[in-house]
């Protein structure tokens, strides 16, 4: 039986309205199955070489000669923050986990236009990247 296992966690952060791609390399060249979970669930976005019908729009899988499965999700919002799994040989084999983390905006209230640069600054001030949704004082 082949056991599951994970082989590579990554974190990716983004922008609001950027295109990002999310990098799959497994190493044997079979057929791989995307899927994101969040806090309201588990979605799968592409199987069986096939584009989930909710995600048509702007997300794409993009297959290279070596093999590879990448993840090209565009104009990102907040909501696409969360943990993306690409799981090898056709969803039974190991597992490729990316982090991506969206910011851009802090909250519905409070600065709802933050320059994406000032995340940056943050991440380099404070060793990580601040979560969205997240109220932050900066006064």
């Amino acid at each position: 039986m082949n056991e599951r296992r994970v082989v590579e966690r990554r974190q990716h952060a983004a922008c609001v309205g950027q295109t990002v791609t999310l990098r799959c390399h497994p190493p044997d060249k079979k057929d791989v199955d995307w899927h994101r979970t969040t806090t309201t669930g588990h979605n799968r976005i592409y199987s069986n070489g096939r584009m989930y019908e909710d995600f048509r729009d702007r997300f794409t899988v993009v297959k290279s000669d070596r093999g590879d499965y990448d993840l090209v999700i565009g104009n990102v919002s907040v909501t696409d923050t969360g943990r993306y799994v690409c799981v090898e040989d056709k969803g039974i084999g190991d597992r490729h986990i990316v982090e991506l983390n969206v910011t851009g905006k802090l909250s519905n209230h409070h600065l709802l236009a933050v320059p994406c640069f000032w995340f940056y600054s943050l991440k380099l001030y404070l060793g990580y990247y601040p979560r969205p949704g997240n109220q932050y004082r900066l006064f």
